[in-house]
């Protein structure tokens, strides 16, 4: 698997969420658009482009930060891969199902322009605004979370790497979701 959960920022210290923040806004001004292009290289459609490059960096919040800073740039598209991977699947099985059809047909050309200084912080204090509710939920709470939310895992695979019951693993998943849902509505 690629995260290690035991280097997940739940539990960090004040200095480590401010050194992951900084590595993580540092990569994320100098990968944007080099994601938003690769995404359209492969075919995804222009309105989602925004959305899969900032999947990107929540994948990459959690992740081990040896790697992220070994080799950062081999860490953002592996993971820009896998975000890419998970999107066609969850297509292929929306179209099995026979629900909606996605449309890739949009031709633009994508705009080099860096987002502003507003943008940015907003996307800087919701980060800090889920990182600290994370902070707030238990351990194996947290690690099931993350693990379900950012990572696509299903609860019988959580289960299997805690070594619990599947039960425990959906009650864990329910509750973080909750607290999520009601202390920050963006984040659901």
């Amino acid at each position: 698997m690629l995260v290690d959960v035991s280097a997940s920022p739940c539990g960090a210290t004040a200095q480590d969420r401010a050194e992951r923040t900084a590595l993580i806004d540092g990569l994320y001004r100098t990968y944007r658009t080099r994601l938003l292009r690769h995404f359209w290289r492969l075919h995804h459609a222009r309105d989602e482009l925004e959305d899969l490059v900032a999947e990107v960096f929540v994948r990459l919040c959690t992740c081990d930060m040896a790697p992220l800073r070994e080799r950062p740039g081999a860490m953002v598209f592996r993971v820009a891969n896998f975000v890419s991977a998970d999107v066609y699947k969850a297509r292929g099985r929306l179209k099995r199902n026979g629900q909606q059809d996605f449309d890739c047909d949009v031709p633009h050309d994508l705009p080099d322009r860096e987002p502003d200084q507003e943008q940015r912080l907003a996307w800087r204090q919701d980060i800090k605004t889920a990182l600290d509710i994370a902070n707030t939920l238990p351990p194996k709470g947290a690690k099931a979370f993350i693990l379900f939310r950012f990572h696509g895992l299903t609860a019988p695979e959580i289960a299997q790497i805690q070594g619990v019951a599947v039960k425990t693993i959906e009650k864990h998943i329910a509750a973080s979701t909750q607290k999520f849902q009601s202390a920050y509505p963006a984040a659901a």
